[in-house]
């Protein structure tokens, strides 16, 4: 029962990662292609969508008729 545990896997050896990109490379590099922009422009659209229907939702739950503090 107290017999040695054979090793076999072993840690990967770090994987050297790049350095964080500045907010201007990645702009430049977002404007050179033209499908991450469209993709990121409907993501954020989707995430927009969802977010307002998540509040309408939980609004509903809630019960809530005044809405003067909802942006």
């Amino acid at each position: 029962m107290n017999e040695p545990v054979e090793v076999r896997l072993k840690m990967p050896k770090a994987v050297k990662k790049s350095p964080p990109i500045t907010e201007t490379e990645f702009r430049e590099q977002l404007s050179e292609s033209a499908m991450a922009t469209e993709k990121l422009t409907a993501g954020i659209a989707s995430f927009s969508r969802d977010c307002q229907g998540l509040s309408e939702l939980i609004m509903s739950y809630l019960d809530v008729t005044e809405r003067s503090y909802v942006r």
